[in-house]
Parts: structure tokens; sequence; C-alpha cells
């Protein structure tokens, strides 16, 4: 008696500690909770590494692991991820420490695999996935709308994501991108496990409950202006549509599909109606070319004393994609840099603004009269002409062509001539190759590393050069989930990874025809969400951070779980009551 007390309390413990984790993935605080050396964690890894400890314990009272085919890929996986990091070319340390935190990851896949043998405890790690998405996404849709909500929203992440100077939703993710990635996963397992509850319940507002709360995550979706994620999740929708419909469960997870479908698609008109630069992202990869002009400075060259104000006439044209501000909140400003000629260096980084004389449309032109501060040195110097959107970015940077002034500075007349000392460095570049030029560097880099290539996390580090890049920005990766796992794992990385997804496919195909009916709602949740995953890593990568790649090992720990444990036959009766 005393140990199957002990044994009940472990496993709700469990069950705790999952539901737990699982309803905080998307409020990763942006400061560690913990810094000893080189280990850092956040709130979320914390946890995370807790949930492991307390499963270690358990498998070493339980002296072993139900073992899947799966459960094989997944270590095979771990085991190259290791070894591509020891045999890495550079940033050997980095690659190990990656592959330790993604060894973390695979580490939930054990877990849930492990603790969720049953369509009820899954039901309530799903539910409580569903509970963080949609407080995130409901923060990410208030964000939007109220600026408090985004300072608040800056204790997960170091800033906002503009594009083209507007917010996209990104709440208490690190990029818009990210929080798209997860909402999108996560909305097919709000869905199921709504009409879940709906059939043990026998009532059908907990499909009402769980269309409502669908909104907010759609919202947020569309709200995040991120193409793939709004194409994946209509996708998504359509597949479990079918796959209800083709499994005649006729529990009424098709019906709450359409309606989220027919939703996203109303959400999406609307956004495209109300606000010309959702319809101008939906066109572009990104924002790039939304910095574009041409700038015609009416002299060449110039002579003025230093320290004087002076007006200088310069032609705009507005060659971006979009129309600049001339007011407002971020609005676009004629400004200029002052270069020194032999070195290139940045002697004065901002200088003085004056503001366009109107809103300037695609194609349209503008002629202002800016205003120059000549610098306080003599010589020759550059006056380098640019334009500048506030709090966003310098046209510059994103790789839009500057106008450069020769300037004979003279001694001034009564001032004494200070000296100036240069800014270190020079304008850097934050602009972001062309996807296809991305996963042009990352064939480049598996061909020259074909079996386990640069090592987990290196292609940012590397990209550069094989684009025939001095400098880059090193926070940019491949871009596809495929390409970089390629290029950084090598091919032995990509096979071994696409063996996870052949081994859920084989235990689906063994296990289906013994789930209960209810249950297969589930597995339809689960299924589609990470086919979420799968489609949208096409053309973006994830699983640098915790809520996303955390939220993958758990999704597909549950499916494993579900599909190998005890499943509640007598539950599956009242499906046919609703």
């Amino acid at each position: 008696m005393m140990t199957e007390m002990i044994t009940r309390r472990i496993r709700q413990l469990h069950l705790i500690g999952l539901g737990l984790l699982a309803a905080l993935l998307p409020f990763e605080l942006k400061t560690p909770i913990v810094t000893l050396g080189p280990i850092v964690l956040t709130n979320v890894e914390g946890l995370l590494y807790a949930v492991i400890v307390l499963w270690i314990f358990g498998v070493l009272r339980a002296r072993g692991v139900r073992w899947t085919p799966a459960h094989n890929a997944v270590l095979a996986w771990v085991i190259v991820q290791f070894a591509a990091a020891i045999f890495a070319p550079i940033e050997r340390d980095a690659a190990i420490k990656f592959a330790l935190r993604s060894a973390g990851g695979a580490a939930l896949f054990f877990i849930a695999a492990e603790w969720i043998r049953s369509g009820r405890r899954a039901a309530w790690i799903m539910s409580a996935i569903a509970i963080g998405a949609v407080v995130s996404a409901v923060a990410g849709v208030l964000e939007i709308h109220f600026d408090a909500v985004q300072a608040a929203l800056l204790i997960f992440k170091t800033q906002a994501t503009l594009v083209g100077g507007q917010l996209r939703a990104g709440s208490t993710f690190q990029y818009a991108n990210t929080a798209a990635m997860y909402w999108e996963a996560a909305l097919p397992v709000l869905i199921a496990v709504g009409v879940w509850w709906s059939i043990g319940r026998g009532q059908r507002r907990w499909i009402a409950f769980a269309f409502a709360a669908s909104l907010s995550v759609i919202e947020a979706i569309v709200l995040s202006a991120s193409r793939a994620a709004v194409a994946s999740a209509a996708l998504t929708l359509g597949i479990m549509i079918v796959t209800d419909r083709v499994s005649r469960t006729r529990s009424g997870l098709a019906r709450s599909g359409v309606i989220s479908l027919i939703t996203l698609g109303v959400l999406i008109s609307v956004e495209l109606i109300a606000n010309p630069i959702f319809a101008t992202r939906l066109r572009s990869e990104n924002d790039d070319t939304w910095f574009r002009a041409s700038l015609q400075p009416l002299h060449a060259e110039l002579s003025a004393s230093a320290g004087d104000l002076i007006t200088e006439t310069i032609s705009v044209t507005n060659t971006s994609v979009w129309p600049w501000s001339a007011s407002g909140v971020r609005p676009v400003h004629v400004s200029y840099h002052w270069i020194q000629p032999a070195s290139r260096r940045v002697l004065i980084l901002d200088g003085e603004r004056t503001p366009l004389p109107h809103d300037l449309a695609p194609g349209e032109t503008a002629t202002v009269a800016a205003f120059v501060k000549i610098p306080p040195v003599t010589g020759t110097m550059l006056l380098q002409w640019d334009l500048v959107q506030e709090d966003v970015t310098w046209f510059s940077e994103r790789g839009s062509a500057v106008a450069e002034v020769k300037v004979q500075v003279t001694p001034a007349q009564q001032n004494h001539v200070a000296v100036v000392a240069p800014m270190s460095g020079q304008l850097s570049n934050t602009s972001s190759p062309p996807r296809a030029e991305l996963w042009r560097a990352g064939v480049k880099m598996w061909l020259n590393y074909p079996w386990l290539g640069v090592g987990p996390d290196n292609f940012r580090h590397t990209y550069g050069p094989y684009l025939g890049q001095a400098a880059f920005d090193d926070r940019i990766t491949a871009n596809s989930w495929y390409v970089e796992l390629l290029a950084t794992t090598g091919g032995v990385g990509l096979m071994t990874w696409l063996l996870i997804p052949v081994a859920l496919i084989v235990i689906a195909r063994r296990h289906w025809r013994m789930l209960a009916q209810s249950d297969r709602v589930l597995m339809i949740g689960l299924s589609t969400a990470l086919l979420a995953f799968l489609l949208h890593g096409t053309v973006d990568y994830f699983m640098e951070f915790t809520p996303t790649y955390g939220l993958v090992w758990l999704i597909a720990g549950l499916l494993v779980g579900l599909l190998t444990g005890t499943h509640d036959v007598e539950f599956a009766s009242t499906a046919d009551r609703v």
C-alpha cells in the first residue's frame, strides 16, 4: 500500500513538473537566473534541467527506459551532434556548448515519452502548452496596441521586432518569427485538446472555449507578419482537416479546423486592407528593400569653415517598396556622416537631421535644403549623405547607396579649432543576405566538410567568407532547418535527423488502430503540430531558442508516449455522443 502511494505521488510530481514546463516554455526571461563561469541558465532552462534530474532518478529507480525506434533515432542524432561539435574546424567550445543544450532538449523527448503514456495525461500536458501559447499570444496582440505592454515585454527580449519601422508581434519571444513558429505549432494542439475535452465531458462548449482561445493565437500569427508562419498555419490546418475526415473520427476536429482556417483567411484579408505595410511585408523576403534611396547632392565639392552650420541642397528619391513618413513616431530624415578620406573611418556618425518636406511615395522625388554642421577640424573631409529612420536604422546599414561630397574645411575665423578623435570602426552593415545566398553558403560549407559539417551553431560564424564578405552579422542563421543541419552537422547529421520523423511515422502506423477514438484526436493534433515545424523549417531555423526546441521535443515525446502507452478505450465510448 505504501509503495503504491509513493508511486502515485511520484507520477503526480512528474505530471506537475512537465505541465509547469510546458506552460512556461514561451516565458524565458532574458536575464539568467544562474551564472557560474560558462554555465548560464535561464528560468526555463533551470526548470527543464530540474525535470531532467527528476527523470534520471526515475530511470535509476525503474532500472530502464521503454524503448522505441524513435528513441534510437533521437539518441543517434544526439551522438552525431556531439561528434560534429568535437571535430568542428572552428569555435569548438561554442559548438560543444550548443550540443549540450541540444541534448538537454532531446532529453525532453525521452521524458515525455516515458511519463505521458495515456490520453488523459497527454491531454493535460497539451492543455498546459495551449495555456502558455494563448497567454503569450494575447500579450503579443496587446504589444501591438499598447506601448506599456511593449515596454513590459522587454524582460523577455532585448528589443522589439520591427519591419519598416512597424512593430511585429513578438510577445515574450526574442524575435517575431520565433513567436510565430511557436504559435503555429501550438494552434493544432489547442484545437485538438479542446475537442478531446469536449468528448470527455460530453459538452460542446469545450470546443467553443478552444475556438475562442485560438482566435488570439491566430491573430498573433497574423500580427507577427511572418509569411512562412501564415502559409504553414493554413497548410497545417488544411492537413488536419483532411486527416480527420479520412480517419473518420467524427470528433468535430475537422469542423473546428475549418472554422479556424476561415478565421485565419478573414484576419489576413482585414490586415491586408487596413495595413499597407503588412501587404508589403508579404511581398518582401526581408525589409532591406524598404530602405533604398537615390541621393543626388547639388555640389560634388564644397569649401566651408570649421564649426559652421550651412545648408546644402540634395535631391532624394524613394527607390524602396514602401512610402516614407515625414513625421510621426519613426519618421525618415535626411542626415549625413563625416568620414576621413584616407582611412575611411567615421569621424562623426550622427549628423544634423532635416525632415522631408512631405511623405514620399515609392518612385517620388523631393528636393531638400539640408542642414550640415561642419566638424571642428581642418583639411579634406568626406560628407557622406544618408537617410535615417529614427529609432530603426540608417539606410546605408541596410545596403542603400550613399552620396559623398568632398569638403575642404578651412580654419574658423574666430573660434579655436578642436581636434575630434574618430570613432572606432565604420558604419556596420546589418542587411541580411537573401535566403538563396545563405543556402548557397550552406551548401558550400557542406561540400568542404561533407561528413560532420562545420560544427553545431557554427553557420553564423562562418557564412561570411563563403559569400565574399569580410564583415557580416553573426546572428544570422541559414534560414532553413535543413540547410543549417547540412552545413553544421554534415550529411550524417541531416540523414540522422530525418530518421526521427520516419521513426515517428512507423510508430504511428503500427499503433493507430489500437488508439481509442478520442486519443486519435490528440494524435492528429500532435502530428500536425510537428508537421508545422517541418514545413516552416524549410525557410527558417529556430532550434537555438529554448521555447521552440523545447516544444519540438515535447510534442514528439508526447506523440510517442500516447501511441505506445496504455489506452483508455472506455473513455472513448463517449465520442459518439458529441
